[in-house]
């Protein structure tokens, strides 16, 4: 018998039975009468996050779980994708309206292709919405890297990529006004100037033995990489 393994699965269902606990009170202090079914159906959904965002907006009272699944699903995909602190939201509306533009493009995937950026090559196709780019290794492929990430991935305010940080030429508050805006409306603010990533050029150009690669998921980017020598500098995925 694995003692480790059954104290494991004893130690999960108490997490899972606390986390029910509280949903259970917290909703029942607001004056639900159908604390149990509302609980039963963010758990069923197996993820946290997710739950933790639903729960925000039905105890606010500005989200029924029947009638705005669909709502919450659409605001829940710009949640996750921009990256937002859902706190400071007191309802889906303020969500899906923070910018027609920014909402349309991340909601449909339609505003940004890869196969159009030339500094993209050598395209493969691995299957289940996966597709993976060679990228140039030039200040223009740079470039267009950092775009992806903007337009197609984590938002202008994401810096974890040390090949692709932005340096702080911008502040937070500008950055989060950033990502309402449309790919036309950056470029005329001069938003990819190539002196916007002169810090990271220096990190990018000591990893140049290996090609470097981006990948996206269904449209999103989700994925680079790049090596010196055999040590990855930076892949998410």
């Amino acid at each position: 018998m694995n003692f480790d393994l059954l104290f494991e699965s004893y130690m999960y269902c108490l997490l899972l039975e606390a986390r029910d606990k509280d949903y259970i009170q917290r909703l029942e202090a607001k004056g639900f009468d159908n604390a149990q079914e509302i609980t039963d159906t963010l758990v069923s959904w197996d993820n946290p996050k997710k739950e933790k965002t639903a729960l925000h907006f039905i105890l606010n009272r500005s989200m029924d779980l029947n009638e705005d699944l669909d709502k919450f699903n659409k605001a829940y995909v710009l949640i996750d994708r921009q990256h937002l602190d859902f706190n400071k939201f007191q309802n889906l509306d303020d969500i899906l309206n923070r910018s027609d533009a920014s909402t349309e493009r991340i909601l449909t995937k339609t505003s940004y292709d890869p196969d159009k950026e030339p500094c993209f090559k050598d395209k493969k196709d691995l299957g289940n919405g996966t597709i993976v780019y060679t990228v140039s290794n030039t200040r223009k492929g740079q470039k267009a890297a950092r775009k992806a990430v903007d337009l197609a991935g984590y938002g202008p305010e994401f810096n974890g990529w040390c090949l692709l940080a932005r340096k702080s030429k911008f502040g937070q508050r500008q950055l989060d006004e950033f990502s309402r805006l449309t790919p036309e409306q950056l470029e005329k603010l001069g938003f990819y100037d190539d002196d916007d990533l002169s810090v990271a050029w220096n990190h990018w150009r000591h990893y140049s033995k290996y090609p470097k690669r981006v990948a996206f998921k269904n449209g999103k980017l989700v994925s680079f990489s790049a090596r010196r020598k055999q040590r990855k500098c930076a892949m998410v995925g």
